[in-house]
């Protein structure tokens, strides 16, 4: 064979290669365009299948605590194995009284478990005690006892403790904590916050708008305070034109 073949064939070679890596990637793009179109399926029967809240809206699944005439919703995503979250939590029971008639405060759960193995099991014992009416009261219970739970390798004998000392029905607890619909209100809760843009816990929406820096109770109500004023200033408004 001379050169001229040899650089010939060399051509054909490289011309077939090609041709292969092309077909190589249009085949990945088709299979990586399925795999999304797929994701994209199953979280629109996901959002379908579980009533997804807005953080402007109240559903019935909810868990809400303050007055049911508070002028304003204040819309918490949170990871009872959070330390934020707990230092939240005691600024929301240090200031309670003073805020409990401007808002009515919603929990909704957003367990990071990349780094919180133990927060989602946490939220379906917050949920199940829901069912009997105590979901504060559990509430309360774990980000008390955070530091107890967290590092727990199986924290269930801890959340069975905490709902015997609540006085709970512990055969229906633990049927609830295993049931369906205590696990479709954490994910309807995670796809909330997911819709919301949440990256992180705590985050906090009052009347729809994300609350930055309160974690100090005074900022907390100074947040709210100031919103309650622009709300009720907003009100007016629409009068003084007249």
């Amino acid at each position: 064979m001379n050169k001229r073949e040899r650089q010939q064939q060399k051509k054909i070679q490289k011309q077939a290669a090609a041709e292969r890596n092309s077909h190589l990637l249009r085949y990945a793009m088709f299979g990586l365009g399925g795999l999304l179109a797929v994701l994209l399926l199953f979280t629109l029967y996901e959002r379908m299948t579980l009533a997804v809240p807005t953080t402007i809206e109240v559903t019935a699944n909810d868990q809400i605590k303050g007055y049911p005439s508070a002028p304003m919703t204040l819309v918490e995503y949170s990871d009872f194995q959070c330390p934020s979250c707990n230092a939240q939590h005691r600024s929301f029971r240090q200031v309670w009284k003073q805020i409990r008639r401007d808002v009515k405060l919603v929990y909704r759960h957003y367990p990071i478990v990349r780094v919180h193995k133990n927060a989602t099991e946490a939220a379906y014992y917050a949920e199940a005690a829901g069912k009997q009416g105590k979901f504060w009261e559990m509430h309360d219970a774990l980000f008390d006892d955070q530091s107890t739970w967290s590092e727990q390798g199986d924290p269930t004998a801890t959340f069975d403790s905490m709902a015997e000392t609540l006085e709970l029905d512990m055969d229906q607890l633990r049927t609830d904590v295993a049931s369906d619909a205590v696990k479709d209100k954490v994910k309807a809760d995670i796809a909330s916050a997911k819709s919301a843009g949440v990256s992180g816990t705590p985050t906090l929406f009052l009347d729809g708008k994300l609350l930055s820096n309160v974690r100090d109770p005074a900022n907390l109500v100074a947040a709210i305070r100031k919103a309650k004023a622009a709300k009720a200033a907003a009100e007016k408004a629409p009068e003084n034109s007249n």
